[in-house]
């Protein structure tokens, strides 16, 4: 889809989820774990190269920001939709008041008219996410 003249739009998504957020950063941040929600496989090239692999599709990003226990931040190197802009994707989860909570915040850009498909995939992860986590209790 071409997009010369759009601006990417930041997206903000907030999931809460009941597992303490220790757990929730080991599944967001290991690469073992990655792979039981955000990709079929998830390989590091160097150590802030990940490549995630979706059937047959690789894509490439670079480790931005890593803050251990909060936060785990990536920039696109290739991908379909880059055309010389900075694609970046954020995760961080924050602990609840109430014990056994977390807040799963994603941030994430699209185009305007994808931002509702991006929170659909984004709600899908996210489920996919609390049932690896379930399942590995």
């Amino acid at each position: 889809m071409q997009h010369a003249l759009e601006e990417l739009l930041p997206v903000k998504l907030k999931y809460s989820l009941p597992v303490e957020m220790e757990t929730v950063y080991m599944y967001i941040a290991r690469p073992a774990f990655m792979e039981q929600w955000l990709a079929d496989s998830v390989d590091v090239e160097e150590e802030d190269i990940f490549v995630f692999q979706q059937g047959d599709k690789k894509l490439r990003a670079r480790l931005v920001q890593k803050v251990p226990g909060r936060m785990i931040k990536f920039e696109w190197i290739e991908h379909p939709e880059k055309q010389g802009k900075s694609l970046i994707f954020q995760v961080a989860p924050c602990k609840e008041e109430e014990e056994g909570l977390t807040t799963l915040y994603v941030f994430d850009c699209c185009y305007q008219l994808e931002q509702e498909i991006l929170a659909e995939d984004w709600n899908k992860l996210v489920e996919k996410l609390l049932r690896a986590i379930q399942s590995d209790s």
